[in-house]
Parts: structure tokens; sequence; C-alpha cells
């Protein structure tokens, strides 16, 4: 082993100082599973180093990882919940506890979580039913993030074809797609997440649209300008209030 690679004690205090000192100021507890992971790796890196045989910074990378991990879902349950006890008109029925629950259950919709509320989406719970919930785009307006766009790839593709240098941001089915979502389904935008609130008063959202209605050239978008509106639009159409809604269907954790 090169000394480049090996670890350095200083390097290993360091580490764990700046994870503690993150963990105490936003008071993230570690779970009695993580804890357990804690301890027993870092004394296992301990262990080495009493006996003289350097551990690896690959093994202190994969430590530090995981358990940052751990703290960004931790903070990302902790700005969820902040935001669902503050939009208790969005799910009124709905306890925290059980939405809680079923998150940390699956990873995945953890991770297509943490990309909406990177991205500006404010995801909240705005339906729900006995087989589960779905988290969606609740902020006021189309995201920032997301606007500009045309409707899915194949508008992209044709609007670059026929406008050569047309700037746009992307395309809303792809944006969601990579964040292992779905656009949110029109139904729920009309007569569920606008029955319950104003939503894109200023902007306008993409919204899931239908194969037959693609077929024909035509997509979906919603908006509210006295009354609530979905209306098809081209799909290569593009502006700085046209963003994009998503939405996020999870089963409820099984008793």
């Amino acid at each position: 082993m090169t000394e480049q690679n090996k670890l350095q004690p200083v390097e290993l205090k360091d580490q764990l100082a700046d994870l503690t000192e993150t963990m105490q100021r936003e008071d993230i507890k570690l779970s009695p599973e993580m804890q357990k992971y804690f301890d027993e790796t870092l004394g296992g890196l301990t262990d080495k180093m009493a006996k003289g045989e350097m551990p690896t910074r690959k093994e202190l990378d994969e430590f530090i990882r995981i358990i940052k991990e751990y703290i960004e879902k931790e903070r990302l349950i902790k700005k969820l919940n902040v935001r669902f006890k503050g939009n208790k008109y969005l799910h009124e029925d709905v306890e925290w506890e059980k939405v809680e629950e079923s998150l940390r259950e699956n990873l995945e919709a953890f991770r297509s979580i943490n990309e909406m509320e990177k991205a500006g989406h404010e995801p909240d719970v705005y339906n729900a039913d006995e087989k589960g919930f779905d988290i969606g785009t609740c902020s006021k307006e189309a995201p920032e993030s997301g606007r500009n766009c045309v409707y899915d790839r194949e508008a992209a593709e044709g609007l670059r074809k026929e406008i050569p240098g047309v700037k746009f941001n992307g395309s809303a089915e792809e944006m969601a797609n990579e964040m292992g979502i779905v656009l949110m389904p029109p139904e729920h935008y009309e007569n569920i997440l606008q029955k319950k609130g104003e939503f894109d008063i200023k902007s306008w959202s993409w919204l899931r649209t239908f194969p037959d209605i693609r077929k024909s050239g035509g997509v979906l978008y919603g908006k509210r300008a006295v009354g609530i509106h979905v209306n098809q639009s081209r799909a290569y159409t593009h502006d700085v209030n046209i963003g994009w809604r998503g939405s996020l269907r999870i089963k409820w954790k099984k008793p």
C-alpha cells in the first residue's frame, strides 16, 4: 500500500469532528441500527491503527459516505415534517407518523423526493387513500428550475431540428424521469391539488398527457386564472412562465 492511500489518524479525527458538529448543530441522532454500524466500523478502523495496520482512505470514504447519506436523509425528513405541519390544508386526515414510517421503508422514494426538494418543488403529501399517498410539487408556482421547458424529448428534438440554436430548458417529462417521478396526473391537479389551494396563478404547469392526445400533437397543462384550467397546447411550446409539476405514489408501510 502506498503512503498516499494510507489513512492518517488526523484525517479520521477531522472527519469525525465534522460529522459530529453537523449532527449536533442540526439535532440529528443516529438510529439504533446506524449507531451499531457507526460503532462497529469506527472500532474496526481504530483497532487497525492501534495494531499499526493503517486503514485505507477508501475505507474511510465509504464510512463517511454512508453516514453523510444518513444525515441527508434525516435532514430531508425534518424539512418534510415542517412543511407537512405548515400545509395541513393539503392533507387534513393524514398522520405524519404513518407518512414517515412509509418513507423510511422506501429508499428510492427518498432519492426522488430529495431531488424534488433540491429543484424547488416543495414536495408534500397532497393526496392519500387506503393503499398509499401521493407526494407532489406543492410550490405555489411552477418551480423556477424547470421553467422554459417543452413537454417531452420528442418535442425537444423536433424544436432543435426546426429552429437550430433555439434556447429552452430541456423537457418536463425527461426532468421528471431523472428524478424518478411522473408528471402530475391532470385529474389530481384539477380535482385534488387545485381544490385544496391556489396554485399556478402566474405560471403554467405541464401535466401528464394521455397517449391519444399526445399522438395528435397536443399536451396538457394546468393553470389558475378566474378558475381552474386544464387545457391543451403544443408540446414544443416553451416560455419563462411554463414549468411542470411532478408526483410520486408511495405505498403505506405494511403493519
